[in-house]
């Protein structure tokens, strides 16, 4: 990345609108916000607008485009992207603090309705993706072609990749300028480069506050259903695909789908777990696993078990203020009820 070293900043290194850099003196916050879905990346850029700089010199205004650089070389130098967003929205609070909602310019063109009908007939879910995100670059993983897939006139694309990611039991976020679609249950499988401690002033990655989500059986009472599909010649069947008369504890939910391991993917779902904050961290991002050990005083019982000791990010917001870098960590695990 071509940035001068006498203008290095902590992470937000430069912001360009219609190709003029933006002074970041008047920059107050900025948190950048990376997801395991299709709602980000997004950013929040608060800046002193007291003087009408931004919005009347410069003239800053919603649904246009700034360019911004992304680095840390005073952490981990494990940050280091440009991209573009879109301006979503921009209050300004009673102090002159001008806010900047923004969002990928690249989940942005995924959200705007489509003009025109697209049909997918006996494709596999990667190549309708690759087709979906305008060949923008994608790591992808195998899957069968079992479903159709169709974009109706008005619907947005990003509506379609959800729907395509749930029944295949899959992930589809971007983030650093590359896609990436591969199956919830390949989440775990890599080994944790990056370990996070808690209660431990040791060690070079620290937790330093900690919030158990604790939301699952609220979670689970929607998401467990025993899915019905139909056949014409077979009729009702499970996703085991056995008679759809078999007891089961949970709801039963007739969808339109032919093939028990569509109706299988259906109930791959992933829970929130952990929430963590640490100091800032750029190799921290959405789709890793992270490996975390919870220090306990007891001699005899060092490590809390109670607590997942592997899990996997579902967002991370990397947060600048005051010449502050931190990092807000929420994790999540893969969960499947067989039904």
């Amino acid at each position: 990345m071509a940035v001068n070293p006498a203008f290095e900043h902590v992470l937000i290194q430069e912001v360009r609108y219609q190709d003029k850099p933006l002074d970041l003196s008047w920059l107050i916050e900025a948190v950048y916000i990376e997801t395991l879905d299709l709602s980000g990346p997004k950013l929040i850029l608060k800046l002193n607008d007291r003087e009408a700089i931004f919005r009347d010199d410069v003239g800053i205004k919603p649904f246009e485009v700034i360019t911004v650089t992304l680095a840390d070389p005073y952490r981990r130098d494990e940050l280091d992207t440009i991209e573009r967003f879109v301006i979503l929205t921009m209050p300004m609070d009673a102090e002159s603090v001008l806010t900047l909602n923004c969002l990928s310019e690249v989940i942005f063109q995924l959200k705007t309705p489509a003009t025109q009908a697209r049909f997918f007939v006996r494709e596999t879910p990667t190549t309708v993706v690759k087709s979906l995100v305008n060949h923008t670059a994608i790591q992808a993983g195998a899957f069968p072609a079992i479903e159709d897939y169709h974009l109706l006139p008005s619907m947005r694309p990003s509506r379609l990749l959800k729907q395509i990611a749930r029944e295949n039991a899959a992930v589809i976020y971007y983030q650093r300028q590359q896609f990436t679609f591969k199956p919830i249950k390949s989440l775990l499988d890599k080994t944790a480069l990056i370990s996070y401690h808690y209660n431990d002033t040791r060690q070079q990655n620290q937790m330093v506050s900690l919030k158990q989500a604790n939301a699952d059986p609220l979670i689970q009472s929607f998401t467990q259903r025993q899915f019905i599909g139909w056949h014409l010649s077979q009729g009702a069947f499970n996703a085991n695909n056995a008679n759809a008369t078999a007891s089961s504890t949970a709801p039963r939910e007739v969808v339109g789908f032919k093939s028990p391991i569509t109706l299988a993917n259906l109930n791959t779902h992933l829970m929130p777990t952990l929430e963590f904050t640490c100091l800032g961290n750029g190799a921290l991002k959405a789709g890793i696993t992270l490996q975390l050990v919870f220090n306990r005083s007891h001699a005899e019982l060092p490590i809390d078990e109670s607590l997942p000791n592997k899990v996997v990010i579902q967002s991370v917001s990397h947060r600048y203020a005051v010449q502050k870098y931190q990092c807000r960590v929420k994790t999540c695990l893969p969960l499947n009820n067989e039904y």
